[in-house]
């Protein structure tokens, strides 16, 4: 989804279309992603993020969904992250300007 995002229409439209598919298969569905920290990442006002999340949340009930947590490095996940999702998400949860630059030092900080 590089460039232009895409309609909240498509995205669910998609999303419906991967669950059919998996559910059709019997597959398993891993998901290592959070679902409002992709929305967020498109650049959608707060309604449309909103009305998204219900919608998958309504589609993705077919796959009888369970959280699995799997233990790891507090500072190995935080700089994983860091490198998927850029510093603006870093400064937005750790309440620093948005285009600051992201030191080892504020991650230190920010994991205790």
């Amino acid at each position: 989804m590089r460039g232009k995002a895409r309609p909240p229409a498509q995205v669910v439209q998609v999303f419906e279309q991967l669950v059919n598919e998996a559910l059709d298969r019997s597959a398993i569905w891993l998901q290592d992603w959070c679902w409002s920290d992709l929305l967020g990442m498109l650049g959608w006002d707060h309604q449309a993020v909103r009305v998204t999340l219900q919608q998958l949340q309504k589609i993705a009930a077919a796959l009888a969904p369970r959280v699995i947590y799997l233990r790891v490095d507090p500072s190995v996940a935080l700089l994983r992250a860091l490198e998927e999702r850029g510093p603006r998400w870093f400064n937005r949860h750790a309440a620093t300007p948005f285009d600051g630059p992201v030191t080892a030092t504020m991650v230190d900080n920010w994991q205790r």
